[in-house]
Parts: structure tokens; C-alpha cells; sequence
């Protein structure tokens, strides 16, 4: 009989093992073939089994075996038998693994980085590694497209380095240093994506990410699969398998094409010719779950990575169910509640006709999820956008923030990682006290956004203060003073809906309904803070709840504080940086930015 020994994709030369932790090896075979595992050290004479396993492949081919826990270890080999033939990985490293998810700026490769000429001149890292797992919506698909760049272990030398995904690079990179073993980083990512594809269909049946369910429903009733099938092989946004091929897909990545210049390739722009939503579509609800997740889940890791929400603005009001679903689906997946560290969505104006009107209501949605699931936590990225460009060109920044979280969740290191985070506006007399979480040395960064250039819009400026808050966090505080006058603000909405994160209250926009978001969104678009009349400079928006216009409160930090006038009344909603483009920054003093908030002034 011949052998049909295989392993499973994360099992190829390069590979990193989880250390500390009881390694899951797996593949198919022939129905009942013996299957020997063993991990190996030296050479020859000199050759060591560290580690072994014994199993058999069930009736439909597949086998599953378990290796002890390990050491850090770098120059090993993984030997795998059916007792007919042989597979051999080489160069195998015992670290810490942890796996990537999302849509482009998790994808958005090295290669395209502002820093990537800096870091090819450097000397190559063996203990940096990555896999990219193949970009498939449907059966087949590999054996359509050349995908020999995916589905198998990267090492950081010049040739392979453009291929990491640059957030991975950078995290890995830093927990390496840090912890002085191999990283590697399994990454699942497609761009422009919702969450959907990459949860299982039935995980938001119920649940308020049902109506992108109808939606799928609904199309897929106007197509057969083998049309729609057809329909995508013919379709130019599916092979993604050539990313340095296309010139102008280069230039969208980086540099990037000016506001002019995504005006005129809009029309034309192969990247952007739709493929109507059915069976064989990478956005159907489940699919990259099943085409692609699938392939990776159960390898033995110590966390997840998630950078995914852009593609989620027709219903926001959605996404904490959407997320919610994923890292359920996915500690499902691989069997245990693995940490899960999230990337908060970049300040963006528009791209290529996507509008960031809507990321407000995401960013909420993913702080509710930080803060109402054990295990998850949120890196900020309000220093990290471009006003007319949804790819942020430095990716180091937000992935030394989820070093820093994992550093300090995961590996219980001394590191200050997590952002302030306002909670809770309190009328105290002639005051507004906002109690901020991690708030120690609070400072105002006004018109910088994440090094991608300065940004300054108009303003009269102000002032207030910062009082302590005690137990190590920090309060600002409104003074009530004769501020700015009323500001008109025909579009605005009678409130915000549902309790967003607990501290939202209102009325969201009906799920589907694109004219409530409509007038959302117009009414967010105004609420940015936005900085001039000097540094530290910062403008937050007031909605009284006497319906009357919005107001302005202005304000800069005098040292370490931040003082700000307005008339506030008891029932009024205070923002920070509510809309989908912002250039004001409030940091702590670990220079980590602030959570955008709407907060409801309390007695």
C-alpha cells in the first residue's frame, strides 16, 4: 500500500515549538497506519531523541500525537514515520509561538514598511520566524496560483524578510530580545475582510451580527455555488498569492496614493472590482474560518493577535458580537482560553471611498470586549492613522504596544503596557471629574499622529486641570467657566443607544439602517479634537441633554495636568476623539495614548 504521510500546514523546516507546554503534532495517513513522532537533537553520533510520540490514524486518515513539554532549544529536527516513509523538518526551535488574525494592517507585509530599507540592512535573526498561511476562500484554490511564498516557515533573512507580515515582525523582534528565546507568529489574515469570514456562520446566529447572516443569505439565494464559483475563479481581487507583482497594488501599500490620485484609480482599480457576496466569497460568514483558520488551529501557542474592524463600518452597532464571536470561536478552536490582544483602529477621514464615520461605534465595540472578556486586552492606536490612507505605513509602534501587553498580561513582567482609559464623569460642584485608569503622568501630544506628520486644525484654546486621583490613576477635571458659545449642529442624533463599554447611553442606529448611520456619523465627523493656540492644546465636544446645540470645551496641560472650561450640566455626554479622524493625543506617562470615550456626566 502506498503511504500517504502528510503533516498538517504549521509543520515545515523552520518551524517554532511552544516551550513549556505539552506540543499537539498532526496530520493524515492511510486509515490505521502507525505513526512515530520524535524531536531531535544533534547529529549522527551525537544524535538525541528529546522527546517522543506514538499513534494511529483513524479510519479517515487523520493521527494526532503529543510531545512533552520542552526547553528553548534552536537547531532541531522533527522526525515523523508511518513505518513506509518519512518526513523531516529541519532547524525546528522551541520558543514562544503566538498567531496573527485580520484584515490588511495585520497582513500589511514588511516589505511595504516606511522601515523596511532600515531593517534589510540588518544582520538576519534566526530566532525571529513566521508563517503566512495561504489566502484560500474555496476548495482548490491552491492548485490554481502559485503560493509557494505561504503555508511555510519565514527566517528573518534578506530574502524572506519582505514576506513577514510587519506587526508580527516587530512583536516577535521585541519578545525575542526580551525574553531571549525564538518567537514565531502563525499568521491568518486577508485584507478588507469583515470579522465574519473568520468566526464560524452559526457563532453569530441570534446574536446582533445577524444581519450580516441575512445579508449572505439573501445573496447567495440570487446565485448557485458552482456560478459563483466560476464567478470567482474569474474574479481579480482572489489571487493574492503575487503581492510584489503589481505595481500599482505597490504604490497603494507604499507609499501610498494621494487623495487626488485614489479619486482617479478608484473606477478601475482591480483590487476593488467586487465579487457579489456567495458561496465562494473570502467575506462569507465562516469562510476563512473554514478555509483557512481551520489549517492552523489546535497548534500549540501561547496567544492570540487580532488587528480587524475596517471593513466592519455597514454595522458597527454589530461588532462587539462579531468580536466576541471570534475569540470565543478561536479559544474554542485551539482548546483553551488563550490570551487574545487586540489592535484599537487607526484614525482615518477616508480611503478609497471608505469613510471612518463608523469607527467610532468599532473602537467602542472592541473596548466593551477588553473590558467584559477575561483575557482580552486592547493596544490603542490613536497616534497611528493617516487622515487619507487606511494603512498606517509604521507598523512598529502598535506592536511594541502589544509587546508591551503581552509582556505584562501574559508574562507577568514589570512593564508599564496599559492605556488610560477614562471610566467615569462625576459633578462635583462647579467641577466635571473624569476618573481615568492608568492616567499617572498624563500629558496632551497635540497635531502628531504616530510620526505619518503633523495635522493642526483650527481652534481658540483654554485651560483646566488634572487632579490626582488617587490609587495610582489620574482625574481631569472641567472647570465651569464661560468657555466657547454654543456651536449649530443640524445633524446631531438623539443620543448613542444601548450602554457601549458601561458608560455609553442614547440610541444606536438600527442594525442596516444607512440613513440613521448616516446622521451618526455626519454628527461624528465634528466631534475630533482638534488642537491650535499652542502645544498641549486639546478640544473635547459636549452634548447637553436639553437638546440644545453641541458645545466645545478647550483645554491644555499645564505640567501634569489637564484643565479644561465648559458649562457642563448634570446628563451631558463628553468626548474625546468620537469620530473617525483625530490628531489630539492624550498619553500617560509610558507614552501609551488614551482610549477614545463618551462619557455621561453623573451627579
Amino acid at each position: 500500500m502506498t503511504s500517504a504521510l502528510t503533516l498538517a500546514t504549521p509543520f515545515t523546516d523552520h518551524l517554532v515549538l511552544q516551550q513549556g507546554r505539552p506540543v499537539r503534532v498532526w496530520g493524515r495517513a492511510s486509515p490505521g497506519a502507525d505513526i512515530e513522532v520524535s524531536l531531535l537533537a544533534g547529529q549522527d553520533a551525537t544524535e538525541q531523541v528529546l522527546a517522543g510520540a506514538v499513534g494511529r490514524s483513524d479510519a479517515a486518515g487523520r493521527w494526532e500525537t503529543v510531545l512533552e513539554p520542552q526547553e528553548a532549544a534552536r537547531g532541531l529536527r522533527l522526525w515523523v514515520s508511518d513505518g513506509e516513509m518519512s518526513v523531516l523538518c529541519e532547524d525546528v526551535a522551541v520558543g514562544e509561538v503566538w498567531v496573527a488574525g485580520g484584515q490588511s494592517n495585520m497582513e500589511y507585509l514588511l516589505g511595504f514598511d516606511a522601515e523596511y530599507e532600515a531593517l534589510s540592512a540588518l544582520a538576519p535573526d534566526p530566532d525571529v520566524r513566521f508563517l503566512d498561511v495561504a489566502k484560500t476562500c474555496y476548495p482548490g484554490q491552491l492548485e490554481e496560483h502559485d503560493y509557494s511564498a505561504f503555508s511555510h516557515w519565514h527566517t528573518a533573512t534578506y530574502e524572506d524578510l519582505p514576506w513577514f507580515s510587519a506587526v508580527p515582525y516587530f512583536l516577535a523582534t521585541g519578545l525575542s530580545r526580551r525574553l531571549g528565546v525564538p518567537v514565531g507568529v502563525i499568521g491568518c489574515t486577508w485584507g478588507g475582510t469583515p470579522g465574519t469570514t473568520w468566526c464560524p456562520a452559526q457563532s453569530l446566529r441570534g446574536t446582533g451580527a445577524q444581519v450580516w447572516l441575512t445579508e449572505y443569505e439573501q445573496a447567495a439565494a440570487r446565485t448557485t455555488p458552482h456560478a459563483h464559483l466560476a464567478a470567482a475563479r474569474r474574479s481579480r481581487m482572489i489571487d493574492l498569492s503575487r503581492p510584489f507583482a503589481d505595481p500599482r497594488f505597490v504604490r497603494m501599500m507604499y507609499p501610498g496614493y494621494s487623495r487626488l490620485a485614489q479619486r482617479l484609480i478608484t473606477p478601475t482599480f482591480r483590487y476593488l472590482t467586487p465579487l457579489p457576496l456567495g458561496p465562494a466569497h473570502p467575506g462569507r460568514p465562516g469562510g476563512l474560518f473554514e478555509t483557512m483558520v481551520s489549517q492552523v488551529a489546535g497548534y500549540t501557542a501561547r496567544g492570540l493577535l487580532w488587528y480587524q474592524g475596517e471593513s466592519d463600518w455597514p454595522h458597527p452597532q454589530a461588532y462587539a458580537d462579531v468580536m466576541g464571536a471570534v475569540v470565543s470561536s478561536w479559544r474554542q478552536a485551539w482548546g483553551e482560553d488563550l490570551p487574545f490582544l487586540a489592535v484599537e483602529l487607526a484614525p482615518l477621514q477616508e480611503w478609497l471611498g471608505t469613510s471612518g464615520d463608523a469607527f467610532p461605534l468599532i473602537r467602542a465595540a472592541q473596548a466593551q470586549v477588553a473590558d467584559t472578556v477575561p483575557g482580552v486586552w486592547l493596544a490603542t492606536n490613536g497616534d497611528g492613522g493617516m487622515r487619507w490612507d487606511i494603512h498606517p505605513k509604521r507598523k512598529r509602534p502598535v506592536a511594541e504596544r502589544l509587546t508591551l501587553l503581552a509582556l505584562r498580561h501574559v508574562y507577568d513582567q514589570d512593564v508599564d503596557a496599559d492605556a488610560p482609559v477614562a471610566r467615569r464623569a462625576v459633578r462635583r460642584g462647579r467641577q466635571v471629574v473624569i476618573e481615568v485608569d492608568h492616567g499617572q503622568g498624563l500629558v496632551v501630544d497635540a497635531g502628531r499622529v504616530g510620526g505619518q506628520g503633523p495635522v493642526v486644525g483650527p481652534g481658540r484654546g483654554g485651560s483646566g486641570w488634572v487632579a490626582d486621583a488617587g490609587r495610582g490613576g489620574r482625574e481631569m477635571v472641567f472647570d465651569h467657566g464661560r468657555g466657547q458659545g454654543p456651536v449649530a449642529d443640524a445633524d446631531r442624533v438623539g443620543g448613542l443607544g444601548r450602554q457601549v463599554a458601561g458608560v455609553l447611553a442614547g440610541c444606536w442606529p438600527a442594525a442596516g439602517s444607512r440613513a440613521a448611520a448616516g446622521r451618526w456619523a455626519a454628527a461624528g465627523r465634528r466631534d475630533s479634537s482638534w488642537v491650535d493656540g499652542g502645544p498641549g492644546v486639546v478640544e473635547l465636544t459636549v452634548y447637553p441633554p436639553s437638546g440644545v446645540p453641541r458645545l466645545r470645551a478647550r483645554g491644555h496641560v499645564e505640567g501634569d495636568r489637564l484643565v479644561v472650561r465648559a458649562p457642563v450640566p448634570v446628563g451631558s455626554q463628553i468626548r474625546y476623539a468620537w469620530s473617525g479622524w483625530f490628531t489630539t493625543v492624550v498619553r500617560n506617562g509610558a507614552g501609551i495614548p488614551m482610549r477614545p470615550f463618551c462619557l455621561v456626566v453623573q451627579e
